[in-house]
């Protein structure tokens, strides 16, 4: 009987402190904080989110790759 193998997704700094900021930001509209948006930010991270989920989209399918090439092993 073989034991599992776990294999975990590692992030860039890049892609994990961007979704940082948007996990903070769904902090303040979660809670209904709608009198503490702050405007330049939320147009800031507007302008970021499509180079950043272009990056996260090519880190899960690089770890998608992995695991796949790594199946074909067993």
């Amino acid at each position: 009987m073989s034991c599992p193998t776990f294999v975990l997704l590692s992030l860039s700094d890049l892609v994990r402190q961007g979704l940082d900021e948007y996990r903070g930001f769904r902090h303040i509209v979660r809670n209904v904080y709608a009198y503490k948006f702050d405007l330049v930010r939320i147009e800031r991270l507007m302008q970021k989110i499509a180079p950043l989920f272009r990056q996260l989209q090519a880190e899960l399918s690089a770890f998608a790759d992995f695991l796949e090439f790594h199946d074909e092993d067993s």
